[in-house]
C-alpha cells in the first residue's frame, strides 16, 4: 500500500505538533514538519528521534521569507517521492492583543496579514507540482471563528477583555477565507480541495486554560473530516467537526 503524504507548517508546538503526532500514529503515512526554528522547543525534536527517518522529515521554514518556499519544496521532494497528498497550512500568529487604533503598529499588522493569509498561498504555489502528482490534492487552512463577520464581536473595545481584542488577527483570517474562496474556485478545475477550518477554542498557549477543547479532540476531529472530504466540499467554511460556519 502506498503511503499518504502530509506537509504541516507551524509544527513545533500546539496544533501543528499535535497534527504531526496524530498523523504519525496512523499506518502508511509520511510527514514533512516545518517550523521557523525546529530546535527552539524540545517536543518536535523528541518526536523526530523516536520516528523512522523515512516517515518524518523536519525542516526549518520561515513563512515570512518567501524565498524559503522554493527551497523547502526542493528539500522535501525526494522524501515525498515527488508527490504530496495533503498540505496542512497551520502556521499563524497573533500580535497586538488589546492595542488600540491610535497605538497600533502597522508593520505588525502587515506581518500578521502576511503570516496568516498570504504565506500559505506562497507555499501552496510552490507545492502545486508535487500535489498535482497525487490523488487527494487537499489543503487544510487553519482559519478561525474570528474570521466570521457574523460571529465576531460587535461590542466596543471598552467592554471587550484586552486579550480578546486583536483586529489584525480578525482581518487576516477574514482575508484568508476570501482567498480560499477565490483561489479554490480556480483550483477546483484541477481537482484541488481547499478547506478553511476553525479548530475551535483549544487549550493552547494562545487559547488559554479555560478553553473547552483539548488539542487531541480538535486535531482528531479535523483529520476525520479530511478523511471524508470531497471535491464538492471545497471552500466550505467549517468547524473542527465539519459543521458549517457562518461567513
Amino acid at each position: 500500500m502506498s503511503s499518504v503524504s502530509y506537509f504541516v507548517t507551524g509544527a513545533s508546538r500546539g496544533l501543528g505538533l499535535e497534527f504531526v503526532t496524530q498523523l504519525l500514529a496512523r499506518p502508511n503515512t509520511k510527514v514533512v514538519a516545518t517550523a521557523r526554528d525546529p530546535t527552539a522547543l524540545p517536543e518536535l525534536a523528541a518526536l523526530q528521534r523516536c520516528t523512522p527517518s523515512d516517515r518524518l522529515l523536519v525542516l526549518q521554514y520561515d513563512v515570512t521569507d518567501f524565498r524559503f518556499s522554493e527551497r523547502v519544496v526542493e528539500e522535501s521532494s525526494k522524501f515525498l517521492e515527488n508527490k504530496l497528498d495533503v498540505l496542512i497550512a497551520n502556521a499563524g500568529t497573533v500580535f497586538q492583543r488589546g492595542v488600540g487604533f491610535q497605538e497600533r503598529n502597522w508593520d505588525k499588522a502587515i506581518e500578521t496579514l502576511t503570516v496568516n493569509a498570504v504565506a500559505s498561498f506562497v507555499l501552496l504555489q510552490a507545492l502545486l507540482p508535487l500535489m498535482k502528482n497525487a490523488q487527494r490534492r487537499t489543503v487544510l487552512f487553519i482559519s478561525s471563528r474570528q474570521a466570521s463577520f457574523e460571529l465576531t464581536q460587535h461590542s466596543p473595545k471598552s467592554v471587550v477583555p484586552l486579550d480578546s481584542w486583536y483586529p489584525d488577527y480578525n482581518v487576516s483570517k477574514a482575508a484568508l477565507n476570501m482567498a480560499i474562496l477565490k483561489f479554490g474556485q480556480e483550483l477546483k478545475d484541477d481537482g484541488f480541495i481547499l478547506v478553511p477550518m476553525s479548530p475551535g477554542w483549544v487549550r493552547t498557549r494562545g487559547g488559554g486554560d479555560d478553553a473547552p477543547l483539548t488539542l487531541h479532540e480538535s486535531i482528531r476531529g479535523m483529520l476525520e473530516y479530511l478523511d471524508r472530504v470531497t471535491l464538492n466540499d471545497t471552500t466550505k467554511f467549517v468547524d473542527y467537526q465539519g459543521n458549517a460556519m457562518p461567513w
